[in-house]
Formats: C-alpha cells, structure tokens, sequence
C-alpha cells in the first residue's frame, strides 16, 4: 500500500531536495563559468 509519511519526514526530504537543488545550481553556474573561460 501507499505509506503515509509523517510532517517530519516530510520536511526532511524537502530540505534534503533543497539541497540538491542548490548543489545542481552551483554545478551549472560552474560548467557555465568554465566554459566562459575557454572562449576566452
């Protein structure tokens, strides 16, 4: 069956996916830089 999850896990996997979404945003920003630099 479908389990139900409670408030606190989920705002633990709400931070958890913040996070993520942080750390891709960093990625980008970095690969975006990097190629920057080689056309420089």
């Amino acid at each position: 069956g479908i389990e139900e999850l409670t408030l606190e896990e989920l705002e633990v996997k709400k931070k958890v996916l913040e996070d993520s979404v942080k750390i891709l945003r960093l990625l980008i920003k970095w690969i975006k830089e990097e190629r920057g630099e080689e056309r420089r």
